[in-house]
């Protein structure tokens, strides 16, 4: 639907993301695992929506920065990492859903993301820049109402690139955590 000014609905969000678990610029890379990603980062993006019933058409798009992380002392082979620059990330997606009726509806969707810009700097003076990434996915969701409160979705989705799952399956359906569900009279 249009606002009063004709102009479609924009949703603006934002996102912090801080360190998480084992960072893998601070393990002993031969003999453990890293349990998390090492660096802070934030994002911006923005999506809407038009509704043509029974159509839902919708799109976003996304943009993340990674902060450098310094101080590092991880030994890569002779090398030891002291730096790490994740560059930036994003993406976007866009897509329908379709309902065939009240019980039944599907959505078909296009999903492309990147990183850039990553780089790793070594104690002997030498940085290394990772090989830019593409991702993008076609998917295809069939969503059952399976009684009057629930929806259940099956997804199949297709990789595209060479940096995409080939193939993945998705299942999806709503939970409810007493004390945080909606009160349905």
């Amino acid at each position: 639907m249009w606002d009063s000014n004709g102009r479609l609905p924009l949703i603006l969000f934002g996102n912090l993301s801080t360190k998480t678990g084992d960072s893998p610029y601070e393990i002993n890379a031969a003999t453990d695992l890293a349990a998390g990603k090492g660096y802070y980062s934030a994002g911006v993006g923005a999506s809407t929506r038009k509704y043509i019933d029974p159509v839902v058409l919708f799109a976003s798009v996304s943009a993340n920065y990674g902060f450098k992380e310094s101080g590092l002392n991880q030994r890569r082979g002779s090398r030891i990492i002291e730096e790490f620059e994740p560059g930036i990330s994003g993406g976007f997606a866009f897509g329908f859903a379709y309902s065939f009726n009240y019980d039944v509806s599907m959505t078909m969707s296009y999903q492309q993301s990147f990183n850039t810009g990553a780089e790793f700097n070594y104690n002997t003076g030498e940085s290394y820049s990772a090989a830019d990434q593409t991702s993008s996915t076609f998917a295809i969701s069939l969503g059952v109402r399976v009684s009057p409160e629930t929806i259940v979705n099956g997804t199949v989705g297709l990789g595209l690139t060479e940096d995409a799952p080939d193939v993945s399956l998705g299942l999806s359906f709503p939970l409810d955590i007493l004390g945080f569900g909606k009160k349905i009279s």
